[in-house]
């Protein structure tokens, strides 16, 4: 058996729970990690597994390994950026029926849900979270803290930025970029450039009048 070390997840909403039944997929003998708990500042009880604290005053250690279940991209980047700046090490996560190509390169604290598939020459950005049966399909590049639903499709070549989110069901056609902290809704069909920090709906996509903070 490998040598397992406490895992945190940072966050203990369903995204949370979720992430822990997806944990439990993966064979004892497979595991680098042991399930530790929950910090979160909200949740005081969680559906399973226990709650160490606040993430507010969480004292990081330095022996266990962090993965963040928070789905906000911006609240997401906030607090993963204040754990490591205080040493947290975040380790990766792909579930056993996530298929991920050889050369992908998965960032630190980037979770990739099961029957996800993540193709040739991808790049996955640290603190991204792809939900089940997503898509990201060849030279795809999503930058740090993406929060991509389930049955997203990101096609060949598409650029996301920093803390992109992206709706279930939505579809990002070829070479087609996403500005940072861009929202695509659910069920969208993106044919062109998306500006950072808009909120994109409908089919064809089409920018609604406001901006995210």
């Amino acid at each position: 058996m490998v040598s397992q070390k406490p895992l945190i997840i940072i966050g203990a909403g369903a995204a949370a729970n979720e992430l822990l039944s997806h944990l439990g997929d993966v064979p004892e003998a497979d595991r680098n990690w042991h399930f530790s708990g929950f910090i979160d500042d909200k949740v005081t009880e969680s559906i399973e597994g226990k709650i160490l604290g606040t993430i507010k005053e969480h004292s990081v250690n330095p022996a266990a390994l962090y993965l963040c279940a928070i789905a906000d991209p911006a609240s997401k980047l906030k607090i993963c950026k204040k754990l490591q700046d205080e040493g947290a090490i975040f380790t990766t996560f792909a579930h056993p029926t996530a298929r991920v190509d050889k050369g992908v390169n998965l960032g630190a604290g980037s979770i990739i849900c099961p029957f996800v598939y993540v193709g040739i020459h991808a790049e996955i950005g640290e603190h991204c979270f792809v939900n089940m049966h997503a898509s990201i399909n060849h030279n795809v590049m999503l930058g740090e803290g993406c929060t991509i639903s389930c049955h997203a499709d990101l096609t060949g070549y598409v650029n996301a930025g920093k803390g992109v989110f992206l709706g279930s069901h939505a579809s990002i056609l070829q070479n087609v970029k996403i500005g940072d902290f861009a929202v695509v809704g659910a069920c969208c069909l993106v044919l062109k450039d998306v500006p950072a920090g808009k909120t994109v709906v409908g089919v064809p996509a089409k920018v609604l009048n406001h901006t995210r903070a």
